[in-house]
């Protein structure tokens, strides 16, 4: 019979709450929570589009992201104590593999920081080297400036935060689709859509009043609202819409992560 490692639970309970969220999402989007509406700016000449929230995300959002986050980052740190447990011989664990045991996840490359590559020893002891270096080649800080748009960065930076409070940005809201057709005598360039997060309302994008041959403009908009992190969370992560980002977490861990380290659980 298969054995089930505690990593795989954690990552379809995740997934449960990743299922959740979006039923939940698509809820609040059918009750149909915002409106657009269009204005005249005499002093540019301009029409704004402007998009009210008329009713916010429901806060069980913050919830069941913040139980997904929990569980990502805790099947990591399941995975890591059975890589060690799959090597070390040991019964019981000695305490100093058993008591430190964790993924690590760092931004600042070990190789400069004695302190951090303690640290990342102390986490990764009794793994196997090979399946250690494979760890060590996962690290954020190898992909140099770019680490924040790691997934691992992410998922750090979104646990830590999550320890102390819930997720703010649940709150917020994001205009992720701003679709219209630019009627004749205008240009494509003239119509500047300012995509943009907000909380209650906001000008959404700007277009001329009159085309080139001076007849008044008449634009079609429609929208589709997300729910994006917010408020104390990264501002790398600022509205970035919660569920793509969690669903990308869970597909980095799945796809990239599992195929090199679970070879080494047996």
């Amino acid at each position: 019979m298969p054995v089930t490692f505690h990593h795989e639970r954690r990552l379809d309970r995740a997934l449960h709450h990743l299922e959740s969220f979006k039923a939940e999402r698509a809820a609040w989007r059918e009750e149909s929570p915002h409106k657009l509406w269009t204005e005249f700016e005499a002093e540019s000449g301009e029409n704004v589009l402007w998009a009210d929230i008329l009713k916010p995300p429901p806060a069980s959002l913050s919830l069941i992201a913040g139980d997904c986050i929990h569980n990502l980052r805790a099947a990591l740190d399941n995975l890591a104590f059975e890589l060690a447990l799959a090597y070390t011989k040991e019964r019981p664990l000695p305490g100093n593999i058993e008591g430190k045991s964790a993924f690590p996840i760092f931004s600042n490359d070990i190789a400069d920081d004695p302190d951090l590559r303690k640290n990342f020893d102390k986490m990764t002891r009794g793994i196997g080297p090979r399946a250690k270096a494979y760890i060590e080649e996962l690290q954020p800080y190898k992909r140099g400036d770019g680490f924040r748009s790691d997934r691992l960065w992410q998922l750090n930076q979104l646990s830590r935060e999550d320890k102390h409070r819930l997720p703010h940005a649940a709150s917020l809201n994001n205009l992720s689709t701003l679709t219209y057709s630019v009627p004749d005598n205008i240009g494509h360039e003239e119509v500047r859509v300012l995509l943009r997060n907000f909380d209650n309302s906001a000008p959404v994008a700007r277009y001329p009043a009159r085309d080139s041959a001076g007849a008044e403009v008449y634009m079609n908009f429609t929208a589709a609202f997300d729910v994006c992190f917010s408020g104390r969370t990264h501002k790398r992560l600022w509205g970035e819409p919660i569920f793509g980002t969690l669903e990308g977490i869970h597909r980095h861990i799945v796809r990239s992560i599992l195929p090199v380290l679970t070879p080494y659980l047996t």
